[in-house]
This record gives structure tokens, sequence and C-alpha cells, in this order.
């Protein structure tokens, strides 16, 4: 119970055969309490090879998640991506999802969620809106004190055209060096 709060910078420079520049920058806040949880991230990735973009990226999400029980909730989220290289201009994404806890343990998690959600974008110069179905899953594992692996899938699609879904996958291993430092892989 109660918050907790990381924040990551990763910068990489290749000089040599191809110049290659990778950055990113994330948030990630969560508030657990009996009753509820609250979770927000936000990252954003830039890249480039020999000075030509090959990512340009911003995703955000928040959800607030009422316990109906010690393992089910009742969520409300709110997606938003913005990826220059896809040509997505915005793509946001209200939900409403039912999850469960498959596994509630004081180190590890495990949970998924589906719902209903809908979406609003502007991909190619093209406004579009329609019904979409969220679906997500996350892990996060609390190996020992100072070692964590964090995984989460989430996924949106348009069941209309199933051929437009849209699929957001994380994966981070943190090993603390200090009370307020981590090495993030």
């Amino acid at each position: 119970n109660g918050w907790t709060n990381t924040a990551a910078l990763t910068l990489s420079m290749a000089d040599g055969n191809s110049d290659n520049l990778n950055t990113t920058a994330s948030y990630d806040a969560a508030l657990r309490r009996d009753l509820g949880e609250f979770f927000f991230t936000t990252t954003y990735s830039y890249a480039e090879a020999d000075n030509t973009a090959s990512a340009d990226t911003l995703n955000a999400r928040t959800q607030f998640n009422k316990l109906l029980s010690e393992k089910t909730y009742l969520g409300t989220g709110l997606g938003y991506l913005r990826d220059d290289i896809a040509d997505i201009d915005y793509r946001i994404t209200p939900a409403v999802t039912l999850g469960h806890y498959f596994i509630k343990e004081n180190h590890l998690t495990l949970s998924f969620e589906v719902g209903p959600g809908y979406t609003f974008e502007k991909v190619d110069g093209i406004t579009d809106d329609y019904f979409s179905i969220v679906a997500g899953e996350k892990l996060i594992w609390e190996i020992n004190k100072r070692l964590s692996l964090k995984q989460s899938l989430i996924g949106h699609i348009n069941p209309s055209e199933t051929e437009d879904y849209n699929l957001i996958a994380d994966l981070s291993l943190d090993t603390d060096l200090t009370k307020h430092l981590a090495w993030r892989i």
C-alpha cells in the first residue's frame, strides 16, 4: 500500500560505420490502497540512425481500479499514443475493464483485464473514432530487495476491422544501486 514512483532515462550513442542515437525517458507512479489502485505511466522514445529518425513515440496511460474483492477489480483507464514514424498524430482510448489478479502476493502480482473502449485517432492525416476492445496483462515480480522485473502487454483492437489493432509491450529489469538509483535493462 502507498505510493511508488520511478523515473528512468536511457541514452546510447554509437559513432563509426553508422551513427546511432537512442534515448528514452519514462515515469511511472502507482498508488495502492485497500479499496483501490491508481496507475500512471508515460514513456517518450526517440532514436535515429545516420541522422534519420527511426523512432519518435510518446505513450501514456492512466488507470484507476476499484477493488471488487481481494483479487477482482473494475478499472477505468485512458491511453494516449503519438508516433511520428507510424504517422499517428494521436490515438486516445478511454476504456472500462474488468480485471483479475491471478497472483497477488507482496512480492509477485500477475493480472489480466479486458473490456470495452472507444478510440479517437488521427492516423495518416485521417481522423476516425470507433468502438474498441482493450485487453491487458501485467506482471510485477520483486525477485529480492534489490532486483525487480516488470512486464506488461496492452492491446487495442477495432472489432469491426480486426486488422486495425495496436499492441504495446514493455519489459524492464531494475537493479537497485542505492536507495534512489537503479540500473534498468
